[in-house]
């Protein structure tokens, strides 16, 4: 049994986004029990995926093992030649969950800033002239189907 490798994955910035933990097993069978030993690891390590690669992948309900990779006990388990697609989907994924949480950091805070703008008197300052603009607008047309049915009905008949 291997000890297992902690691999960080972080933005541009080096801000930190999560943990991968990567375990390397060389059996030629797999045992039911190792995924929740790998799962079992402190909670505190801020790891946020766990992965055993391994030679001997574990049987389906069906009796195969064919899959390159399959996730139990929420460790991913994974073939060799597999490891490394699977480890950018994971890195790919906690890049985007990380965009996730940081865009809703702040949020009630900016709902409640955009609330008080809302009900300010220089919101209302902005959008009044274009209230009136729309009424405006709505008087125009008003008048110009009054206009174009007047000039309809004033129309002369053609002779017949």
């Amino acid at each position: 049994m291997n000890a297992p490798t902690c691999c960080s994955t972080c933005t541009r910035l080096g801000h930190c986004c999560g943990t991968i933990i990567w375990e390397a097993k060389q059996t030629k069978a797999w045992q039911p029990g190792v995924a929740p030993q790998a799962q079992g690891r402190p909670a505190g390590d801020r790891r946020r995926a766990a992965v055993i690669v391994t030679a001997a992948m574990p049987r389906d309900g069906s009796g195969r093992s064919g899959e390159p990779f399959m996730r139990e006990a929420d460790v991913w388990i994974v073939r060799f030649d597999a490891a490394r697609p699977l480890a950018e989907a994971l890195r790919a994924m906690l890049l985007e969950l990380h965009k996730a949480r940081q865009a809703n950091l702040g949020r009630a805070e900016k709902m409640e800033l955009v609330y008080n703008y809302i009900c300010s008197p220089q919101f209302t300052q902005r959008v009044s002239p274009w209230s009136s603009f729309a009424a405006m607008r709505q008087d125009w047309k008003r008048k110009r189907w009054r206009w174009r049915a007047c000039s309809r009905s004033a129309s002369p008949s053609s002779p017949a």
